[in-house]
């Protein structure tokens, strides 16, 4: 679940709380609160307990993917899967090319 945006759409209890995203195919679950990392994005128009329909239009409207690509937790992300991608030849190239950086 890595890096999934999802939706808080009601609050269980102290830890827990209701989230999805229909638009990504996430479902609606009860998830751990400690599980979640939460960024200063807040989609109008849904209220607690809101159905799929609406916490759909509602996400489409807000634009909530392009927003959240916006993030620095989005990039940072981004980043650390490219990374992780690279060819053995190429994690060599970014070491001499990092030590070249710091030599000059």
């Amino acid at each position: 679940d890595l890096g999934k945006v999802v939706v808080i759409v009601d609050i269980a209890d102290g830890n827990r709380v209701l989230v999805e995203n229909p638009g990504t195919g996430f479902p609606r679950v009860l998830y751990p609160l400690r599980r979640l990392g939460l960024v200063n994005l807040v989609v109008p128009g849904i209220l607690r307990g809101a159905r799929t329909g609406n916490v759909k239009k509602a996400c489409e409207k807000f634009e909530l993917t392009a927003k959240w690509e916006k993030t620095s937790e989005s990039k940072k992300m981004q980043l650390r899967a490219k990374r992780a991608s690279l060819t053995d030849f190429e994690r060599f190239s970014v070491m001499i090319n990092r030590k070249n950086k710091a030599f000059k």
